[in-house]
C-alpha cells in the first residue's frame, strides 16, 4: 500500500469517526443552540482535541445557563412609606443611617431604586427585587426613619412588572 493510499484511507477512518461522534452529540443537543453555535462549537472542540459529544454537552449545559432567568428576575415588591408632618425637617440625624440602608440594600441586588416624593413630600417608594416580601419587610423594620417616628404607616405590596425590569 502507498504512503498516499495509507494516508487517505486513515483520513476517510477520521471523518467516519467524526460523523458517528456528531450523529450522537447533535441526539443529544435536541436542537438547544444555533448554527453558528455549533461551528464555532466544532471548531474549537477540534482545535482542544476534545470530543465533539463531550463539547456539545458543555455548550449545551452553557447556553442552558444562559438562556435562564433566575427565579426572582421579573418579581418585585414595593414599599410605601407614608410620612408624618414636618418629615423633611426631623429626618436630618436619620439620614445617613438611613442612606446608609438603602446603599448596602442595593449593594447586595436587593433594592432596585428608592425615592421621596416631592411636592408635598408625603411619602416614598422603594422597589425590590426578589421572591418574597420579607426583605422588603426587614428593610422597613430596620429603617431608622421607621424607628424613629418619622414614617406614621408602610406597608409591601407585590408588583408584576409587564415592560422593563
Amino acid at each position: 500500500m502507498t504512503p498516499s493510499r495509507r494516508h487517505l484511507i486513515l483520513n476517510l477512518i477520521v471523518l467516519a469517526c467524526f460523523l458517528a461522534s456528531a450523529a450522537v452529540a447533535l441526539q443529544t443537543l435536541e436542537g438547544t443552540t444555533s448554527m453558528a453555535g455549533l461551528i464555532t462549537l466544532i471548531a474549537g472542540a477540534f482545535g482542544a482535541g476534545a470530543s465533539l459529544t463531550a463539547a456539545l454537552q458543555a455548550y449545551r449545559a452553557q447556553r442552558a445557563t444562559e438562556q435562564r432567568r433566575p427565579e426572582s428576575a421579573g418579581r418585585y415588591h414595593l414599599l410605601f412609606y407614608t410620612t408624618v408632618e414636618n418629615y423633611v425637617a426631623r429626618r436630618a440625624p436619620f439620614r445617613d443611617a438611613h442612606l446608609a440602608l438603602a446603599q448596602a440594600a442595593h449593594a447586595r441586588g436587593e433594592l432596585v431604586m428608592a425615592g421621596a416624593f416631592a411636592e408635598p413630600a408625603d411619602g416614598a417608594v422603594l422597589v425590590f427585587r426578589g421572591d418574597s416580601p420579607c426583605v422588603a419587610e426587614a428593610f422597613a423594620e430596620n429603617d431608622p426613619y421607621v424607628q424613629n417616628g418619622l414614617i406614621a404607616e408602610w406597608r409591601v405590596r407585590p408588583w408584576t412588572v409587564v415592560i422593563g425590569g
